[in-house]
């Protein structure tokens, strides 16, 4: 769909307002589209949005659970907004779904230890 991949390009020219304009036309005409849903919330999550984000990460995931990188990109924000309990479950299913999740395992490393 030519919304996405103009989003996508947004995205990659660090302009987050137009692309997640451009996911959110996206969505319009394909609401299943989890993959545009999880970088709309990208998008937002990158424009400091972090709630927004996390609302378009969660509606993603209700249309596929078992994606491990929106589950790692979840957590990531959880643990932005201070939600350390939760992100740290979202970055754990992550690697449950995929052990070799980069982005999970490096977000989950970088957690505050509270042992420390």
């Amino acid at each position: 769909q030519a919304h996405y991949v103009l989003a996508h390009l947004l995205m990659q020219q660090g302009d987050y307002i137009h692309a997640a304009d451009r996911y959110r036309k996206s969505l319009e005409g394909d609401p299943e589209n989890f993959r545009a849903q999880a970088d709309l919330a990208l998008a937002l999550a990158a424009m400091g949005k972090l709630p927004e984000a996390i609302e378009q990460f969660e509606g993603a995931l209700r249309l596929n659970p078992r994606d491990s990188l929106s589950h790692a990109n979840l957590g990531r924000v959880l643990a932005a907004q201070g939600n350390l309990t939760r992100a740290k479950a979202e970055l754990e299913q992550a690697l449950r779904l995929d052990p070799d999740q980069t982005v999970a395992r490096e977000a989950l490393q970088a957690l505050p230890n509270p042992n420390r």
